[in-house]
């Protein structure tokens, strides 16, 4: 890398500031490669005797592992299910989904941390206290499999129900499982309401597309072309205050948009 530090500018400049939020969820979704779109997601409202939080079936061949770590990155987790009523709305979800391979379905939050034990636990750490298990099965198939640890959706004769399974899923040695049942339920901003939905109606910005609120983020929220926006225009208009990333370069320039200060700079600037 050159020592030569990066040349800055300043101008100033005017642009709408009407903000495309749901167009800031639906890039990260697809990002991600998953088919499900942001208006995908159901609310489980708390009017209708729900948790507030919002679900969505991600369609995406993957390991229960990288299904954890896929379903964070969207700023949620894999779902976990405590009663009677949020399994009905998450079955229902399932069937409409209609991702099977074979009888195996989609992956849910639940994992036996430990082969050999009957010893379920949820990937957000909520309690293991409902369980929804196929007739002909109870969670613990340890005694034939002690692979068997990871909770999905089985078809079960068109009855859906919960079943164990080995972390590769129904491509057994190579993909994995069609896809994923994630839950957002985080309130960053302690104000009452998951933070998901209030991205989604635009009542508060994810410039990054992380499924995270800007306004809950340690750093700089920075927006790449075109990763995350086609145009500059587009990145301006998802991120009216923040960083627009364009490469290569290490030159960067200061903008005045409508009194928001907003950086575009390099990919291949220097940092400190």
């Amino acid at each position: 890398m050159s020592g030569r530090a990066p040349e800055r500018r300043t101008t100033t400049m005017t642009m709408s500031t009407r903000h495309r939020f749901v167009v800031a969820a639906s890039t990260l979704l697809v990002g991600l490669s998953s088919s499900a779109l942001a208006q995908d997601a159901v609310q489980w409202r708390v009017e209708d005797g729900g948790n507030g939080h919002w679900y969505a079936v991600i369609e995406e061949l993957t390991l229960w592992t990288e299904s954890v770590e896929h379903a964070r990155n969207l700023g949620g987790e894999l779902a976990s299910i405590n009663s009677t009523e949020e399994n009905t709305l998450v079955r229902d979800l399932v069937i409409a989904s209609d991702l099977w391979c074979g009888a195996d379905g989609v992956w849910l939050g639940g994992h036996k941390p430990d082969k050999g034990q009957n010893n379920w636990v949820w990937t957000d750490g909520a309690p293991w206290n409902f369980t929804s298990w196929c007739p002909d099965g109870d969670g613990n198939d340890s005694g034939t499999d002690p692979s068997a640890r990871y909770l999905q959706w089985n078809k079960y004769s068109n009855d859906p129900c919960w079943d164990d399974h080995r972390n590769t899923g129904c491509w057994d040695g190579e993909q994995g499982n069609p896809g994923y049942v994630i839950e957002w339920s985080d309130d960053c901003n302690g104000d009452g309401i998951v933070d998901y939905g209030q991205i989604l109606d635009g009542t508060l910005l994810d410039c990054n597309a992380n499924g995270r609120p800007d306004l809950c983020e340690d750093s700089s929220i920075v927006v790449r072309v075109p990763q995350d926006a086609a145009s500059i225009a587009e990145a301006a208009q998802l991120c009216p205050a923040g960083v627009i990333e364009v490469g290569p370069g290490i030159w960067e320039l200061a903008v005045d948009v409508d009194g928001a200060d907003l950086v575009i700079r390099g990919t291949d600037r220097e940092t400190t």
